[in-house]
């Protein structure tokens, strides 16, 4: 078989690349889809972002449909990938597509739907993406930042929600703890303190230092932290004050009591102490048995709060029980003190149980399960997450309830939420999910004037009562 002319061969080459580039000349230009938030406040400034393509290498303008009536003007797409900023002034859902134009005038199809949804704004301030948050709370800052663990980062963002800086490798389950100077304390492994830039101020001087949960401050600058079978005080310089030596491990963090001194609780055998109280100077105060110690809250004039099982105790400054209180056959955990003698306590099975002062108690807002703990403002409302399948349209979702825990409405969210809710001073309260979004929510200015209103006691996740 004889092989075409070479001149040939070459003549149907390039006629085959004219008829590409004429195929191409026609073709209208490529859209991909659009790519931004799924939640919003209703009014709260998104940004959207898209790319588009010209077959014969023209440029390309693009422009969006917002969903709500509106469509921005022509943007050239330059670097190939497009933003434009909108709020929606309306709640409810919206799908955003987006349109390419060439320089011929050419159009392409309307593509995209990315689905938004639009909160109430008389409820929600702002919605933002930080990334997956576990267990754990938001803190703040006296300069009105608001950090946040996420699953590697600790991140900060001013209070409009706009990310300030992230630090790699100080992320997970533990939640950071703010001082009166600003200073931001995390252990993950170590105890690292950071300045409000994000710069790593200090640490620990400490060779093994496997911290567990949050760190706790003390009135006069001291820092308690546990590890896994010891607790210790640290100064503010990371130079060991002193530590004890238990003979179980623990389950959380430390509560400095309104007389300030320190509760630490146990997972032990029922014959050995598992509540160990001290005094500043390091010295023990009192103990008590109760079985499965896991968590402890403050009470008035130097009690304290621990749930143990599903059973929650009472002591008083000098380690007598005032009263016991649980649900039967599930697991209590976060107490929080709602009012003078009332205490929130959230069942493992589901609900949220409140413990009134003449010792009775009832069930409110099950099936649902709840996150870690709640918040409660000088208002009376309560703040949670909650995990609502089987008994609602929508899986999870963030709940606000009066002060009897009656009333309540629920903003519907796609993750769960593992954590506790922080808050700011001037009432915003914050909650993470699972999904990586932080939600920024209107509550009353300042919290419940109780000696433990939420996880951590104050805005800055303290755990310390001292002075109440």
């Amino acid at each position: 078989m004889r092989l075409p002319n070479p001149l040939f061969r070459v003549v149907l080459s390039a006629a085959g690349l004219l008829l590409v580039a004429g195929c191409e000349h026609g073709l209208p230009p490529s859209v991909k889809g659009v790519t931004g938030p799924k939640w919003v406040a209703a009014g709260q400034v998104a940004t959207c972002s898209t790319s588009a393509l010209a077959p014969d290498h023209q440029d390309v303008s693009v422009r969006f449909a917002w969903g709500d009536g509106d469509t921005s003007e022509w943007i050239p797409d330059i670097w190939r990938v497009t933003t434009a900023t909108h709020a929606w002034a309306d709640t409810g859902h919206f799908t955003v597509k987006t349109q390419a134009r060439d320089e011929s005038g050419r159009l392409s199809e309307w593509l995209g739907g990315l689905l938004l949804v639009s909160l109430d704004s008389s409820i929600v301030r702002w919605v933002t993406s930080i990334g997956p948050v576990g267990k754990t709370c938001p803190a703040v800052g006296p300069e009105g930042n608001i950090y946040v663990m996420t699953d590697g980062y600790l991140v900060a963002l001013d209070s409009t929600g706009t990310e300030l800086w992230r630090r790699y490798g100080l992320g997970g389950s533990r939640s950071p703890v703010v001082g009166e100077d600003g200073s931001i304390y995390v252990l993950n492994p170590r105890l690292h303190v950071l300045d409000p830039a994000g710069t790593e101020r200090g640490a620990d001087t400490l060779v093994h230092a496997d911290y567990l949960d949050a760190p706790a401050l003390g009135p006069d600058g001291a820092i308690y932290a546990a590890r896994y079978d010891t607790l210790v005080c640290l100064n503010q310089d990371g130079t060991l004050r002193w530590e004890y030596a238990a003979p179980g491990h623990t389950d959380g963090s430390p509560a400095i009591g309104t007389d300030s001194s320190i509760c630490w609780v146990l997972d032990v055998p029922s014959d050995s102490p598992s509540v160990l109280v001290f005094r500043p100077d390091g010295s023990l105060k009192w103990t008590a048995r109760v079985d499965g110690a896991s968590w402890v809250s403050a009470g008035a004039q130097g009690s304290f709060i621990v749930a143990s099982g599903d059973e929650c105790y009472a002591f008083d400054a000098q380690g007598e029980v005032t009263w016991q209180y649980g649900p039967s056959g599930a697991d209590v955990v976060g107490p929080a003190v709602v009012s003078p003698g009332s205490v929130l306590l959230v069942p493992t099975y589901g609900g949220l149980l409140r413990r009134e002062p003449d010792s009775t108690g009832r069930l409110r807002l099950r099936p649902w399960r709840f996150g870690m703990s709640v918040l409660v403002d000088a208002a009376g409302h309560g703040f949670a997450g909650a995990d609502t399948s089987g008994s609602e349209w929508y899986d999870y979702a963030i709940v606000l309830f009066d002060s009897t825990v009656e009333g309540h409405r629920t903003i519907p969210v796609d993750d769960e939420i593992p954590g506790a809710p922080g808050v700011s001073p001037d009432g915003t309260v914050y909650i993470g999910t699972r999904d990586g979004y932080l939600y920024a929510l209107r509550g009353a200015p300042g919290l419940a004037d109780t000696p433990w209103p939420k996880y951590g006691h104050d805005s800055r996740n303290t755990s310390c009562a001292a002075g109440h």
